[in-house]
């Protein structure tokens, strides 16, 4: 799923970060990888066999047979301005253009029910995916809700907004397994209450060009919690029209 590379030299640095105030997390570290590798790592097989496993995942579980998150009204607090409070799903897919922001959409990527919280019920995770439309648009950063079964409506416990390919912190892989959310995203960066900032140095000549990778696992509480971080080093290379990989297991 993840970078494939072998790694010449490993020098280790402890680069963990909290989201909020937490214990104290794990060590991450940086890898050197000898030849600039390709986005999309993943092989064909690879994806398929992945999709396979994750497919049982997307059956609804107890407390969520009726709900249709396609059809759905989001929380989006992320940023401030009209689209600030709410996302307004129907069919999948909400438009929005506007003097102030400009124009762009959000799609339904996914739902996938798993228990985060351990509490003995399964919640469901829910992936959108945010476009943002200028003279040209940003490739669309990911966002994240884990919602509970509570009650006659899903409560949301909380949400995480990735980056973009255009800008930076774009999403290159997210895997949910053994409670906990993994994320590999380009470019360095690092957690934020609710998103990911960019190092700037990470950053190419052009937009959608980064050099290396950003990995980032996360336990989620009634908050996502940050446990590590690990930054992979990888030559500039385009990331543009790449695709992420997505896993539940």
């Amino acid at each position: 799923m993840f970078l494939q590379a072998c790694a010449s030299e490993s020098v280790r640095t402890n680069v963990a970060e909290n989201v909020a105030p937490t214990p104290e997390p794990t060590s991450g570290g940086t890898i050197n990888v000898d030849e600039p590798a390709e986005p999309d790592a993943a092989t064909t097989e690879e994806r398929k066999r992945r999709d396979e496993v994750t497919e049982k995942f997307r059956v609804p579980s107890k407390g969520f047979e009726h709900v249709d998150f396609q059809n759905w009204t989001y929380p989006y607090p992320f940023r401030d301005g009209p689209r600030s409070h709410e996302i307004k799903l129907k069919g999948g897919k909400f438009e929005y253009d506007n003097d102030l922001e400009g124009a762009g959409w959000f799609d339904f990527d996914g739902a996938f029910y798993v228990n985060l919280t351990n509490d003995k019920k399964k919640d469901a995770v829910v992936l959108l995916t945010d476009v943002s439309c200028g003279g040209s648009c940003d490739g669309g950063s990911g966002l994240l809700y884990v919602l509970s079964p509570t009650g006659s409506k899903p409560l949301v416990l909380g949400e995480f907004e990735t980056g973009s390919p255009g800008y930076g912190c774009g999403l290159r892989s997210l895997q949910i397994a053994d409670r906990k959310i993994t994320m590999e995203v380009f470019g360095v960066c690092t957690a934020q209450k609710h998103s990911l900032r960019l190092d700037g140095k990470s950053g190419g000549m052009s937009k959608f060009r980064f050099s290396d990778t950003t990995k980032l696992v996360f336990r989620f509480t009634d908050r996502f919690v940050l446990q590590s971080r690990e930054v992979i080093h990888v030559a500039e290379r385009s990331v543009k029209n790449y695709a992420p990989l997505i896993s539940v297991e």
